[in-house]
């Protein structure tokens, strides 16, 4: 009877320290997901962010090929407005080869294969096709590709590298964000760099600049927007004046980064 009973009560225990041994790992599993959740979602959004470089760099490298063939000239942002070959469409040949198609009013390409997407970018309309990377068409080539006013007199389209002052610190392409899902927005990139809502900080408050050496880095909202926008890194004036410290709202505060992180 003693050894049954001893039995019994050996079971029972064995079943208790089972349960709370379960409580145990469970409890574990749950700190370690706590802590290793961050670290993935970390090493993610940097594999992402090298994907966007990768990116920029591939079009980049599209940008000095298209130099090569037109008498060292930059595309316009398209020719003769209205979308018509913008300039995603003039380097499309030297990244993927052949024509960019053209099926209802826009231009299409893959967004699986071809870089024009950064992989963090935020579709409005996840049916669409958005270019995340806005040029900087009003210091290398606007749509009116003839003579364009601006603040500081004539400047000739599209611009030709010879007459960029400061290569390496004129930006020429950026990651946008879109205010609207209009068809020239997504098959261009948010080109309007003058606005303040206007640069995507999509990689740990970073965004990834394409230069007109066609050297890619990243850089922060200070250095993309505390300049007046006729003077370096934009430049639209093409003074090659260097940075000049421009009197605004913290636009971070005021517009927020969309979209970011």
């Amino acid at each position: 009877m003693k050894r049954q009973f001893a039995s019994l009560y050996s079971e029972k225990s064995r079943s208790n320290f089972t349960l709370i041994e379960l409580l145990v790992v469970i409890a574990i599993i749950a700190i370690l997901a706590a802590i290793l959740l961050p670290a993935l979602n970390s090493a993610r959004n940097r594999g992402q962010s090298t994907s966007c470089i990768n990116n920029m760099k591939q079009i980049a490298f599209a940008f000095g090929a298209y130099l090569n063939d037109f008498e060292d000239t930059f595309p316009a942002l398209d020719y003769g407005g209205g979308n018509t070959w913008p300039w995603v469409a003039a380097v499309y040949p030297y990244i993927v080869g052949g024509t960019m198609p053209y099926d209802g009013g826009s231009y299409v390409w893959d967004p699986k294969t071809q870089p024009f997407l950064c992989p963090r970018m935020i579709r409005m309309d996840k049916s669409a096709i958005y270019v995340a990377y806005g040029y900087n068409s009003r210091a290398m080539g606007s749509s009116a590709y003839n003579t364009v006013k601006d603040w500081m007199g004539e400047c000739k389209y599209p611009v030709k590298i010879g007459h960029v002052t400061s290569p390496s610190a004129q930006v020429a392409l950026a990651e946008t964000w879109y205010a609207t899902s209009s068809i020239d927005f997504r098959n261009m990139g948010n080109y309007n760099l003058a606005g303040q809502g206007s640069f995507a900080f999509r990689h740990n408050r970073m965004a990834n600049v394409v230069f007109a050496d066609f050297h890619v880095n990243a850089e922060d909202s200070e250095f993309l927007y505390g300049s007046d926008s006729r003077y370096l890194p934009l430049n639209f004036s093409h003074t090659g004046k260097a940075m000049t410290a421009r009197s605004h709202t913290p636009w971070e505060t005021q517009y927020g980064f969309y979209p970011f992180d």
